[in-house]
This record gives C-alpha cells, sequence and structure tokens, in this order.
C-alpha cells in the first residue's frame, strides 16, 4: 500500500533485489519502503507478474533517486568487472592449459632406476 506522504522511485523485478536496494536507501537516510502487489504476502507469486515497487517520502525524493542512480551504476560496473575478470580467467586457463601441454610433450622419459637382467648378472 502506498503511503500518502510517499512516491514510487522505481519497481524492481525481483523482490529480494528490491530489498537490496532498499537497504542501500535506508542506510543512507531515506526511509525507504517495499510495496508489492502480493495480496499481503498470500501470493508472493504475483510479485513477479508485477514487481515490487521502491517508495520514498517526497521530500527525499530527489536524493533516493540520485542514490539510485548510483547504485545501478556501481552494479553495472560491478557485474562488468566480473565479466572482465571471467574472461581473463577464461585466457589464463587456455595458457595454463596450452603449456601444460608443452610441457608434458617436451619432457623425456625418465630413465628407469632399476637394473636390467644383464646389469644384474655383471655384478
Amino acid at each position: 500500500m502506498l503511503l500518502p506522504d510517499h512516491r514510487r522511485l522505481a519497481r524492481v523485478d525481483h523482490r529480494v533485489l528490491a530489498e537490496h536496494v532498499l537497504d542501500f536507501l535506508q542506510r543512507n537516510g531515506i526511509d525507504a519502503r517495499l510495496d508489492s502487489d502480493d495480496c499481503g504476502g498470500i501470493n508472493p507469486a504475483l510479485a513477479f507478474v508485477h514487481g515490487t515497487w521502491l517508495v520514498v517520502p517526497h521530500a527525499d525524493f530527489e536524493r533516493a533517486a540520485e542514490l539510485y542512480r548510483s547504485y545501478e551504476q556501481a552494479t553495472l560496473e560491478s557485474v562488468d568487472e566480473l565479466n572482465e575478470e571471467d574472461a581473463m580467467g577464461d585466457e589464463l586457463a587456455d595458457v595454463a592449459i596450452g603449456h601444460e601441454a608443452d610441457s608434458v610433450d617436451s619432457v623425456e622419459p625418465a630413465e628407469s632406476t632399476e637394473s636390467t637382467d644383464s646389469e644384474k648378472s655383471h655384478r
């Protein structure tokens, strides 16, 4: 239920994600709340259809919008960094596998430390 002195800031598709943003806003002094049409928790599947709204007081809307944009930007940058690290990890794995294969091919078989029958007979 939307409180009379609150305004919708953003609709988030997944409630868990909405809770992360809610926590971020609240830690930054915004009296944010979640508004979800899930029949009071009786039918949570409705939130998947309608999403979950982040609502903030009218007086804090501009600051909340700025914080929300910075949260989204930081999230996108983090995802980009993770994708880059993942790509680098794949490249490093390919290089490591290539070096491993090269080193196996270039290693000469070790000489046997066991004595052959002819060596034993000479003793």
